[in-house]
Order: C-alpha cells, then structure tokens, then sequence
C-alpha cells in the first residue's frame, strides 16, 4: 500500500499510533510512507521511531522537505531505526540537517541489516566532519547501493577523503563477505546423512548448483554502493576533493572490479 501524504498537514502522532495497533492484530501490510513537506518536527521522530522500532513491512520512508525536523528529529529516528530490519530506503533530503545526526546515522548504515538507498540531499550544513562520521558506519555496511548527497557543498577535501577511505572499505568488507559466503556454499556437502548401514566415509556429495549459490547470496542482500550522487557538491572540477574521488573510483575499478557511477 502505497501512502501519498504529500502537503496534507496530518497527525503524524496519530499515524504512528495507527501503525502500532495495526500491528498487533492483524500486522500492518503498510510498506510505503511519505510524509515530505508535512511540517515535521523533532518531536515527530520520537514517534516515527517508536513506530519504525516495531515495524516488520515498513520498506521506504520519505521525510524529505520538512526544515523542523533537524538532527534531533533524525537522532531521535535512528534510535528505533537501529532494532528495524525491513527499511529499505530513506529519504532526509532539506530536512535542515548538520553534523549533529551524522554519528547516529553512521550507527544506523552499520548495524541495519537491510538499508539501500540513502538520501540527505540538500542539507548543506553538513560538513567533512560531519561526513567523516557518516563514513565510519559505511565503512562496516555490507547494503548499501545508493548514496544521494547533492548539494553539500561544505565537503570540501575532508568529506572527500572520508567517501575516498569509507567506500574502499565498503566495498572491501562486503567482497569478503561475498566470497567467504560463495566458498563456504560451494564447499558445502548437502548429500543426504547416511543411515546406520551405509559406508559415511564412501556418500556421494553433492555440490550446490551455481544459481542456488547466487540466489542466496542475493537473498541475504549483500551489496556494494553502484551510485553515488554529488551534484552540486564540488561545482569546480578543479575543487579540493575531486583527485580523493576520481581515485576511490580507479582503485574500486581496479583492484576490487567494481564499477562505481559517480554522478558529479
């Protein structure tokens, strides 16, 4: 179910309460929300995250376009984000966002087991600082497969070099889990246990087909960032930062052939 909310001036407290009784008896199917330009405040996020923290189908959540709601929205957010493990994509584009969130929505990119695609689009108070923090939880991410930050143009060189060190060990950490998962379903023996009269040193085994393999390993999501987004963000392609990035792109190319679209 798709929820279309836009410039309608709802209750969010009241939806959140919804939810939760929905999802007693019987769960709530509500898989989509889109709350942008709705007058969002940090307040709202205790309630957002009260909500999130119990959610099993909430997939994609839209709170761009709300100035109020601001990092203690997002904090506030991201402490019932950290127990969630059905969002798939968040949107926080001008919600007036700074440094002050960075450090849990690191927090968030570590530890969600499902979280894709994320937006903090034109939040421009967000600075290298900021983004330095951002990086230390992607760089334990093994899920994540779009970044959108346009239009932070407060990066500058720092924000840069921690997209540059976060995104290698992005990518590193997730090709390794990748691979130790790959040899570990090729390796498996799932011949059937032989009963008390069988030889079980002389069993036939029996390998996992290559797309059973590929099945599960796209079952349990793991993934590398293919896009990230900074239009905007160095307008000159002669600014501080831009060699960090260029190079992220080659060593990812070259070392880990893995093709990482960079949307300047």
């Amino acid at each position: 179910m798709y929820i279309f909310l836009y410039m309608c001036y709802i209750n969010v407290c009241a939806l959140c309460k919804r939810e939760r009784t929905e999802r007693v008896v019987p769960p709530s199917a509500m898989n989509r929300l889109n709350l942008s330009a709705n007058n969002l405040t940090a307040e709202s996020g205790k309630h957002l995250a009260e909500m999130m923290a119990h959610s099993y189908h909430m997939e994609h959540l839209d709170l761009s376009l709300n100035i109020g709601f601001g990092d203690d929205g997002v904090n506030a957010l991201c402490n019932g984000l950290v127990s969630n493990e059905s969002l798939m994509s968040l949107r926080l584009g001008s919600c007036k966002l700074g440094n002050g969130c960075c450090e849990l929505l690191g927090e968030v990119l570590s530890r969600h087991s499902n979280l894709a695609s994320l937006e903090l689009r034109l939040n421009n108070q967000i600075t290298g600082e900021g983004m330095a923090l951002l990086c230390k939880g992607m760089e334990h991410n093994s899920h994540l497969i779009d970044l959108n930050l346009e239009g932070l143009n407060k990066l500058g060189q720092p924000g840069a070099f921690a997209l540059r060190t976060g995104l290698i060990a992005h990518v590193t950490t997730t090709l390794g889990r990748i691979n130790f998962l790959t040899n570990f379903l090729a390796a498996y023996d799932c011949a059937p246990i032989p009963d008390s009269n069988s030889d079980f040193d002389n069993h036939e085994k029996i390998e996992l087909p290559q797309d059973i393999i590929r099945f599960l390993i796209e079952w349990v999501g793991y993934s590398c960032v293919r896009l990230l987004s900074i239009k905007n963000c160095y307008p000159n392609m002669r600014d501080d930062g831009i060699d960090d990035l260029v190079t992220c792109q080659s060593i990812l190319r070259r070392q880990h052939q893995h093709e990482l679209q960079i949307l300047w």
